[in-house]
C-alpha cells in the first residue's frame, strides 16, 4: 500500500496491465483514464508516472491542464514545458502544430472526464470507485491519521463514508472537517448539516463538467438529478422530449461526460449522488442573485409559496400527492405537474391566468371536465391527462398554442378533437383504450381532420403531427395496405420537387404491444450510400388494436432530397430488442404527400367524404339491396338512394352484374333497373 492512497495498489497494476498491452502492438502507447470528477483520475496517473518515470529517458507529468490551457497561449506554454522537461533543453515552439511534430513519445498518458475526446487512438481506462473498506481507510486517514477509526466512532465514521458515496475529494474534505470535532453530539451535528450543505469546494470541482455543457444537456441534467434518478430510461425521455430537451442526444452526451450512466439489467438513469447534490443544489438557486427552478421538496415548496418566488420556477414535482384537493397560488409556474386527487372544483379562479405554463400534467386526477379558464394558457404546449377515468370532455376552448395532449386510457372521454365541430387545435394527440370516444366519433375521420386541422397552420407545417386512437383498419386515402414491416416505394425521375413536402404514415398495433415502436427511414442516395432516419411512435400498450396516423415534413430529415434517386424503404420496428418484434402490428402503409393531396384531404374532411376503407364488393351491394328496399318517391326514376353511407355514387356508362343474392322479387327488379350503370368512387 502507498502512504495514504488507499485502493491504489490494484489500480496501478491493471493500469500497467494496460501499458504493457498497448507497447505489444503500437510504437507509441495512448492510455486515456476516464472518470466522473473527483474520483481520482490525477492521482492515478500521477502516481504511475513516479512508480515509472526512471523507465524512461525523459519524462514530464504536466498538472492542471485544464487551467492553463484557458490561458492566452497556454497549449503553447505547455508544450514548452512538455519538451523541455523530457529533452532538458529549451526549445522555441511558436504555434501549437510546432510542438506537436516534436512530441514523439513511448507513453502517454492523459486524463479527462470527456469520453468523447478519447475515442480514436487512445485505449480506454476507467477509474473505478473506492470500495467501501478503501473509502473507510481513506477517511480514517484524513480524521484520525490511522487505517481505521477508533472503535466508538466506527459507526459515524461509516455513515459519513455512506454520505461521501466513496468519493475520494469528498472522503478528503469530510475527514479534515470531522478530524476537528470533538464529541459525538458535534459529529451527528456536522453531518445533518452536510447533507443539508454541500462544502462548496465539492460542489466547485464537479460543477466543471456541469459548466461545459450547453443548456440543453444542462437542464436535462438538472431535472434527472431533481426528479428523475433510479427511473426507467423509456418513462424520462418521454417526459423530457416534451419539454424540448431532446434526449435522444442530451443522454448520451452527458454519458460521455461521467455525469450520468445507465444501469445495464434494467435501463435505470443513475449518478454518484455528489453529483444529484450538486444538481439539486443548482436547482435550488442557492445564491444570493438565484431563485429555485425546481421543486422537489415539500418544505422548501411551503417556503417558495410564502415567499410568492415562483417567477422563474420552471418545474413542480407533486407525483403521489394523494391528499391534494387543490393546487394553490402558482400564477408564474412554466410547468406543472400534478398526480394526486383534484376534482372538479378543485382548479383556482385565476387558474387561467398561468400564462407562463408550457407543460401542465394533471394525470390520475378524479376531474370530470376541465374548467374553461384553460383557454388562458396561450403559452402552454403539452398536456398530460393520463388515467384521468372520470373525464368526459376536455371541452371546447384549449389554448390553440397545444401541440400535443395525452388523453391515455381516459376510458369515460366521449368527446375530443370532434370532426362535425369547430375547432381552434392544431395539435397532436395520443387516445389509447379511449373506447367511449370512437363509439361517439368516428375515429379515422377524427384522426383526419385533425390532421386537416393541423395544415390550415403555416406556423405547424414543419412540425411533424402524429395521432393515436382504437382502430385496426388503414385508411383508404393510404396506398395498398402492406402486411409485411417493410415497405419499398419505387422513385420517379421528377419525383422531389417544390410540390413533394411530407411522409404519411399509418400503422396497426395489435393489443399489448411494445410501447417504443418507431419507423425508420432508409434513402438511396444514388452514389451507393444510404441515409437512415428514425419517427418515434408516442404510443402506450393497449388492450386492443391502435391505429397510428404520422405526418412528417421532409424538412426533418437532413438529407439532400434531390439526390435521392433510388427506393425509399420504410421499416417498422421495436427499439426495446434486438429480437424482432414487428409481428406486434400491421397492416403498415405509407403516402408520399404533394400539394395536391393536401386539397385533397380538405375537400374530404370538409364534404365529410368517407376515409374509411374501402368495402368489399358484397358489403356494398348487401347495403344497396338494403338502402334500395325502402319505398320510392313518385318520379325518383331508378331505385337506387340518393347517398348511402359509402358514398358510392352511379354513371350511366356501361352494364355491370352484381353477385348478390336475389331472393325476392324487389331484388330482381333492382338489379334490372341498374344494369345499365356503373358505380364510381
Amino acid at each position: 500500500m502507498i502512504e495514504g492512497l488507499f485502493g491504489m495498489t490494484s489500480r496501478l497494476k491493471k493500469l500497467d496491465a494496460y501499458v504493457l498491452e498497448s507497447f505489444g502492438t503500437n510504437i507509441v502507447c495512448f492510455i486515456g483514464i476516464h472518470g466522473m470528477g473527483s474520483i481520482g483520475k490525477s492521482t492515478l496517473a500521477e502516481a504511475y508516472y513516479k512508480i515509472m518515470s526512471h523507465k524512461f529517458e525523459g519524462c514530464s507529468f504536466l498538472s492542471k491542464v485544464r487551467e492553463v490551457s484557458k490561458r492566452e497561449n497556454g497549449l503553447v506554454e505547455l508544450q514548452k514545458q512538455l519538451l523541455s522537461d523530457i529533452l532538458g533543453e529549451d526549445l522555441s515552439v511558436g504555434h501549437v502544430g510546432d510542438g506537436r511534430d516534436k512530441i514523439r513519445r513511448s507513453v502517454i498518458i492523459v486524463t479527462t472526464r470527456n469520453e468523447s475526446l478519447l475515442r480514436k487512438r487512445y485505449k480506454i481506462f476507467g477509474a473505478g470507485q473506492l470500495d467501501d473498506d478503501e473509502a473507510l481507510q481513506l477517511f480514517s486517514w484524513k480524521a484520525f491519521e490511522s487505517t481505521e477509526p477508533p472503535e466508538e466512532y466506527r459507526e459515524l465514521s461509516e455513515q459519513v463514508v455512506e454520505h461521501a458515496n466513496n468519493l475520494p475529494l469528498a472522503l478528503t474534505v469530510f475527514g479534515s472537517q470531522f478530524g476537528q470535532k470533538r464529541g459525538k453530539n458535534e459529529w451527528n451535528s456536522t453531518l445533518r448539516k452536510l447533507k443539508k450543505f454541500p462544502p462548496e469546494q465539492i460542489i466547485k470541482k464537479l460543477k466543471i463538467s456541469f459548466d461545459e455543457l450547453d443548456e440543453m444537456e444542462q437542464n436535462i441534467f438538472l431535472d434527472i438529478a431533481c426528479f428523475f434518478k433510479g427511473l426507467e430510461e423509456s418513462k424520462v425521455k418521454p417526459i423530457l422530449d416534451c419539454c424540448g430537451f431532446e434526449p435522444n442526444c442530451g443522454i448520451p452526451n452527458l454519458i460521455c461526460m461521467s455525469l450520468l450512466r445507465i444501469t445495464e439489467d434494467d435501463r435505470k438513469l443513475w449518478m454518484h449522488d455528489k453529483l444529484k447534490e450538486m444538481g439539486q443544489q443548482i436547482g435550488r438557486g442557492n445564491e444570493a442573485d438565484q431563485r429555485p427552478t425546481r421543486l422537489w421538496n415539500k418544505d422548501e415548496l411551503d417556503n417558495i409559496l410564502q415567499e410568492n418566488m415562483l417567477p422563474s420556477l420552471k418545474i413542480i414535482d407533486l407525483t403521489d400527492s394523494e391528499s391534494l384537493k387543490t393546487f394553490g397560488y402558482f400564477s408564474a409556474v412554466p410547468n406543472l405537474e400534478s398526480n394526486g386527487s383534484i376534482s372538479d372544483g378543485g382548479f383556482p379562479e385565476y387558474f387561467g391566468r398561468l400564462v407562463s405554463l408550457e407543460n401542465l400534467v394533471l394525470s390520475k386526477n378524479p376531474f370530470t371536465v376541465l374548467p374553461p379558464s384553460i383557454s388562458g394558457l396561450s403559452r402552454l404546449k403539452f398536456l398530460g391527462l393520463e388515467y384521468c377515468k372520470c373525464l368526459t370532455t376536455l371541452g371546447q376552448e384549449l389554448p390553440s398554442s397545444l401541440e400535443e395532449v395525452n388523453v391515455n386510457y381516459c376510458s369515460s372521454l366521449k368527446s375530443f378533437l370532434d370532426p362535425l365541430k369547430p375547432s381552434n387545435l392544431r395539435c397532436s394527440a395520443v387516445c389509447v383504450d379511449c373506447f367511449e370516444l370512437v363509439k361517439i366519433q368516428d375515429g379515422i375521420l377524427t384522426a383526419f381532420t385533425s390532421l386537416q386541422r393541423h395544415l390550415q397552420d403555416p406556423c405547424n407545417l414543419r412540425r411533424k403531427f402524429g395521432i393515436v386512437l382504437v382502430g385496426s383498419k388503414i385508411p383508404a386515402w393510404f396506398t395498398k395496405p402492406c402486411s409485411r414491416p417493410t415497405i419499398s416505394l419505387k422513385l420517379g425521375k421528377s419525383w422531389c420537387g417544390s410540390k413533394w413536402k411530407r411522409f404519411a404514415l399509418a400503422v396497426c398495433f395489435w393489443a399489448d404491444s411494445p410501447d417504443d415502436f418507431c419507423c425508420d427511414v432508409k434513402l438511396d442516395m444514388g452514389d451507393g450510400n444510404l441515409e437512415i432516419a428514425t419517427v418515434d411512435c408516442p404510443t402506450n400498450s393497449g388492450s386492443s388494436n391502435h391505429l397510428w396516423l404520422s405526418y412528417v415534413h421532409r424538412e426533418q430529415f437532413n438529407v439532400d432530397w434531390e439526390n435521392c434517386t433510388g427506393d425509399i424503404e420504410f421499416s417498422f420496428r421495436s427499439k426495446a430488442s434486438s429480437v424482432d418484434k414487428s409481428w406486434h402490428c400491421g397492416p403498415w402503409s405509407v403516402r408520399l404527400v404533394y400539394k395536391k393531396d393536401v386539397k385533397m384531404l380538405t375537400k374530404i374532411t370538409t364534404k365529410n367524404e368517407d376515409v374509411r376503407p374501402t368495402p368489399s364488393f358484397e358489403e356494398t351491394w348487401e347495403e344497396i339491396l338494403t338502402a334500395a328496399r325502402r319505398p320510392i318517391l313518385p318520379g325518383a326514376g331508378a331505385l337506387m338512394p340518393k347517398k348511402c353511407k359509402t358514398n358510392w355514387s352511379f354513371s350511366k356508362q356501361k352494364s355491370i352484374w352484381g353477385a348478390a343474392n336475389l331472393g325476392t322479387a324487389q331484388d330482381e327488379a333492382l338489379l334490372i333497373s341498374i344494369k345499365e350503370y356503373e358505380w364510381t368512387r
